[in-house]
């Protein structure tokens, strides 16, 4: 994927936090609203028990 100057300059990739999962950020093209949610919900459960594991 290509990215633009501008998209480079709005999203530095080092700067990018784990709260801050934009599709734009992880290089996906823009999704519908239903889905970007979806994909919300699955990354913050997805993020918990990876979270759980590395407490066990």
């Amino acid at each position: 994927m290509v990215e633009t100057r501008s998209q480079a300059k709005q999203t530095p990739h080092n700067e990018a936090s784990s709260s801050e999962l934009r599709p734009e950020t992880l290089g996906l093209p823009a999704i519908e609203p239903e889905a970007y949610y979806m994909f919300r919900l699955f990354m913050e459960r997805f993020m918990k028990e990876q979270e759980q594991k590395a407490l066990m």
